[in-house]
């Protein structure tokens, strides 16, 4: 009868012939070592053809110690019986990978509810988005819990208190998630919550004031925002207006404007530019001075 051996050692070389031990059959076999691949020393790179070896010991293989082959001794098999052992092998495999795939899907599941919890979605994958002006609300949305991020801007997985001013986006839009549950920004984020919270805004009725090089004397306006960006030129303040109907006026400046959002004030300044943003008439303005 024909006898092998298992998988593992199917083209390895027999030596010598089978014995048996303990009523099972077993025999020797010789095998090109795994680890130096039957050179006898472990590589560090081939100068000129000729293989240099690592420094340690002359570099000597550990597995081999320098014999280039593996011997060992193992059990021989009917084939009835090797045909049972791949069976219940491939089996074993197939439960280890079943276990392994449902442990990643149970990480990944648990990972991503942790990720949206922690940046405020639902267990259903929305969060809602606060339209209009938020920068005037900002420490009443940062002491009730709001977060802010600055592609998706002020959201919270609950908007109580805020029903009627937010929009309402799934995580979906925005991100794509990594195989271990971590969202990452789809390409285009910032324009699709652009996109979004443009089909909430009302109509601007803000009109163009005058024409560039125009002054404009004791004008009636209400700061309306301010903010700042860091250039190359240093610290940018950027303060909004608006007039009584509606029009806006953007003044970009180096210096530290005291009036605060709300209040109302008169200026003298000179007209810039006429500019445009999201379809609303912005007025450009330069050197603001309060009356």
């Amino acid at each position: 009868m024909e006898y092998v051996t298992s998988k593992s050692y199917e083209s390895a070389e027999r030596v010598g012939d089978p014995f048996t031990k303990d009523g099972k059959l077993y025999t020797k076999i010789k095998y090109e070592c795994p680890r130096c691949s039957g050179l006898g020393i472990i590589a560090a790179y081939v100068e000129n053809g000729q293989i240099v070896p690592i420094p340690v010991d002359n570099g000597i293989c550990y597995q081999c110690l320098g014999k280039k082959y593996i011997h060992d001794t193992v059990r021989l098999y009917t084939p009835q019986e090797r045909e049972r052992m791949d069976r219940a092998n491939k089996r074993a495999k197939e439960k280890r990978e079943a276990e392994r795939q449902a442990e990643i899907e149970r990480s990944f599941a648990q990972n991503k509810a942790d990720w949206l919890k922690k940046n405020e979605f639902n267990e259903d994958g929305y969060t809602y988005i606060i339209t209009g002006d938020s920068y005037s609300i900002r420490e009443d949305l940062k002491h009730a819990g709001w977060k802010f991020d600055p592609v998706i801007l002020w959201h919270k997985a609950d908007p109580a208190g805020y029903e009627n001013r937010v929009v309402k986006v799934h995580v979906d839009q925005l991100y794509t998630f990594t195989a271990w549950g971590k969202g990452m920004y789809k390409e285009g984020c910032a324009n699709t919550i652009k996109s979004i919270l443009k089909e909430t805004k009302e109509p601007s009725n803000s009109q163009w004031i005058g024409n560039p090089g125009e002054k404009l004397t004791n004008f009636h306006v209400i700061v309306c925002g301010k903010g700042c960006f860091e250039g190359k030129f240093g610290l940018t303040n950027i303060i909004r207006f608006k007039t009584p109907d509606g029009n806006k006026l953007t003044w970009f400046t180096s210096t530290n404007f005291l009036g605060e959002e709300g209040d109302t004030v008169d200026i003298n300044a000179t007209i810039k530019s006429h500019d445009e943003y999201d379809d609303e008439k912005i007025t450009i303005i330069t050197r603001v001075k309060m009356v």
